[in-house]
């Protein structure tokens, strides 16, 4: 029975630690969380604290998660269609690389937040235009320049 109840506590803690990464959620907000438990660590937490925190954590993050995921996905096509109008690789780890660059003091992309998501889109969007206008103009004067020769 011992055995069984330290398999299922580790199973969670790796549960947690998944939805930490998954989530974005730093060690200083890590730790605020398990004060709440009297806890510095998630060992430190019996498998039924385990189960509620998880619960918790799934409840208050899975709409917001959702939501910032799919600003994610909407910074990524736009990175990628920027890469592309650039002539440079259009791989999704590319633009991943790209985009934490164009982020600044992010250490993953998944940890970027949502503000800063916005941004960046905007300004991955206010290149692609731009990189596309200047290719029209770019055309036109190579077409009227043919016409004068």
């Amino acid at each position: 029975m011992k055995v069984m109840i330290e398999q299922e506590q580790k199973r969670l803690i790796k549960r947690f630690k998944t939805m930490l990464n998954e989530y974005g959620i730093d060690r200083n907000a890590e730790l605020g969380m398990l004060a709440g438990y009297n806890a510095e660590s998630c060992k430190d937490l019996t498998a039924y604290e385990l189960i509620e925190l998880c619960d918790s954590m799934q409840k208050t993050f899975d709409d917001s998660y959702k939501k910032l995921d799919k600003k994610r996905k909407q910074v990524l096509a736009a990175a990628i269609a920027v890469n592309g109008l650039r002539g440079y690789p259009t791989s999704v780890e590319y633009a991943k690389q790209t985009i934490l660059r164009a982020a600044g003091d992010f250490k993953s992309f998944n940890g970027i937040t949502e503000q800063r998501l916005n941004s960046l889109y905007a300004a991955f969007k206010h290149m692609q235009n731009d990189l596309k206008k200047v290719r029209e103009i770019t055309v036109e004067e190579i077409e009227n320049s043919a016409k004068l020769n």
